[in-house]
Parts: structure tokens; sequence; C-alpha cells
């Protein structure tokens, strides 16, 4: 892949941007891969190859619901509130349940009292969140250290509302709802942002495309939700290999701009968060890429809840800081993709855990929901 090809990175100094907190939410209700084995919903073979343990279940809240609950637990702890946020944009892969021209993002706004924030829902597969981390922080980056304006960035999804299929919809993946909310500053909170970048990967976007456009009839479902379709004859064209080389270019010029750009390889995270995949698609792209940049992998909380669309990387960090695990001074390093295609890597300095571990249990948020 040429340079043409990348999106420039952008590597903030340490003192100047915040992710000051990180919240999730994830539902309690887990549907084993051996029930969905029993059930035929799933293949024994896949289970073996892929490594999924269970996928996190949403049957009661809307995405919009997940994601006012998380935006909300993030101002909160970061104690900020709408009348300073200056971004807000809500991200997602899957139908959020409403008319198609409703805006997520403006709902979040109204709910939250922004109406100065530039509020935008953005589709740009599940890289989106740091597509919108990316703008958010060029939104700020002309505010001064210690300026109490800051972005919101929520991410939701829920798989169960369509005739998606959530276990043979896709090749390698197993869907599971979540939604997670960050928000981006310059005063300190939870984690210092050392270094921001994405990579594109134009050559790819046919992969979710399918050769001919369809108008909606009674076959539309097939033709909006059949990933597999799409990538199957992607691959009939091109090959596996076309697909990992071009993703592995991408994650080299990432990999490349953060040791170029940081101390990454003198001293190593001390975590390495990657996107909910399947073994056979992880192992040989993000950990075979940045494995030796990070001490330790937080894989297996991703493989209980299923690849949540764009929440994955700080669903993790929140579950990750929650676990008690994480500690002051440590650094975390996130790798996401999405269709598009896009990469980006995001790596973190540690400063208040206590932040993200306040972002807990968002159930009881339920009763509290404006509509």
């Amino acid at each position: 892949m040429s340079d043409s090809n990348r999106t420039a990175g952008y590597a903030p100094a340490m003192d100047e941007f915040w992710l000051r907190t990180c919240a999730s939410y994830v539902p309690a209700t887990r549907v084993s891969v051996y029930e969905a084995i029993g059930g035929g919903w799933y293949g024994d073979e896949e289970h073996t190859k892929d490594g999924y343990l269970s996928v996190a279940v949403e049957s009661e809240w809307w995405p919009a619901d997940m994601a006012l609950a998380t935006a909300r637990m993030a101002l909160d702890v970061a104690d900020a509130d709408g009348a300073r946020l200056a971004q807000l944009s809500y991200a997602s892969i899957h139908r959020h349940g409403n008319a198609r021209l409703w805006q997520p993002a403006a709902y979040l706004q109204r709910v939250l009292k922004a109406p100065q924030a530039l509020a935008y829902s953005i589709s740009h597969g599940c890289n989106a969140m740091f597509v919108a981390a990316r703008l958010a922080i060029d939104a700020l980056r002309g505010t001064a250290s210690g300026d109490e304006r800051a972005a919101l960035i929520v991410g939701a999804d829920r798989f169960g509302t369509s005739s998606f299929d959530r276990w043979r919809g896709d090749y390698g993946v197993l869907y599971g709802d979540a939604a997670a909310a960050v928000l981006f500053g310059r005063t300190p909170g939870f984690a210092r942002v050392r270094h921001l970048s994405i990579a594109s990967v134009p050559e790819l976007e046919g992969m979710h495309r399918h050769a001919d456009e369809h108008v909606e009839d009674a076959a539309h479902a097939a033709h909006e939700f059949g990933v597999r379709a799409s990538k199957k004859a992607f691959m009939e064209r091109y090959g596996r290999e076309r697909f990992f080389e071009a993703i592995g270019t991408a994650l080299a010029l990432l990999r490349d701009d953060a040791l170029d750009g940081t101390d990454l390889g003198v001293r190593p995270a001390d975590w390495l968060i990657t996107p909910h995949l399947s073994r056979s698609i992880t192992k040989p792209l993000y950990a075979g890429m940045f494995r030796s940049l990070a001490v330790r992998h937080y894989e297996e909380y991703g493989l209980t809840v299923g690849h949540t669309g764009t929440a994955d990387p700080f669903v993790s960090l929140a579950a990750l800081a929650r676990s008690g695990q994480l500690e002051r001074g440590q650094r975390v390093l996130l790798i996401d993709s999405g269709a598009g295609f896009s990469c980006g890597l995001m790596l973190l300095d540690v400063h208040d855990v206590s932040c993200a571990r306040q972002c807990g249990d968002l159930h009881s948020l339920l009763s509290d929901l404006e509509r």
C-alpha cells in the first residue's frame, strides 16, 4: 500500500490531551458458544478456530439507551456536563432501531443539554470511534491546557434487532451488544494521550460492497445484512492473502509511526488491547504486529463479549480498569480497525485509574433515562 492511502497520524505532546474518563455498558446476559452450537446457530469447527467463549446479548435497551447511560457516566465521573462539550459524536455500524433519518447524536445532545456542541452521527465501520477521536482532538487543539471544554465520543450497537445473524453473519467474527463513551479534553483525568494515528486501506472497501446496487424489497435484508456474501466475492476475486497483506501494511505503518513518535520501542506498553475478533484473525494480524510492543495482551475479555461494532477498544479498556489490574504509571496500546478499511492506534499513559473504575455497572441508570 502506498503512502497516498494513509491518513497522517497525529501525535499530541505528552501534556496536551487527556482521555478524561472511559465508561462502558455491557449487558449481563451472555450466550455461550456451547449453547449456540447446541442450537445449531454456530459450528463446532468454527468455535475451535475462532476461540470465542460467549457473546453479550441485550434484550431491553436500544443502542441510544446504552449510549446515553455511558455518556452520563463518563460526564459524571469527570465532573463535567453538556454545557462544556465542544463536540459530541455517536458511532455505530448497525441500525439504531428508529427512523433512518433520526440522528442519535442529536438525541444525546438534547438530553445532555449540549446545544452548543458540534453533534454528529458517524458511520465509518468499526474504527469509527478512533476516527471521531482524531476529529475531537483536532477540534480541541486550539484550546489552552486546563481548558474545561471537552469532546464526548460514544459508540453503541445492538445486533438482535434485524435479520443480521450475530453467529453466522460474518467470517471469524461473533457480534455482541455493548456501548462505550470516552471524554477527551485538556484537563487531567484517566490517561494522557501520547499518540493517536490512523491509516486508511480504501482498496478493501469492496469487502462490504455487493456487486450490484439494489432496491428495497422483500429480499432487502439479505443485501443489507449479508456480510458474508460480499466478503466471499472479494476473497474469490483477490484472494485471502490480499486482505491480510493490505491490513498488515496499514498496521505496519501505524507501528512505525508510533515507534518514530514515542519511546514505545524503549519502554513497551504494559497492556495491548486489540479488536474482539477471532484468534484466527487476531493472532496473525494484530497480535502478530504489536504483541512485541506490550508486556500483556488483554484478549480473553473480548472473547466473552464478542465484537461490539465500534466500541471494542474502549469496552476492553473500561473492563481492564475495573478489573484492578491497571495501575497508575502503566501504559496501554489500543489497536482498532473497521470496514472502509481504516486502522487506528492510540497510546495512553495511565494517570488516574479511579476515573475509569468508577464507571461501573450502568444497569441502575435505566430508570433515569429521559426520552
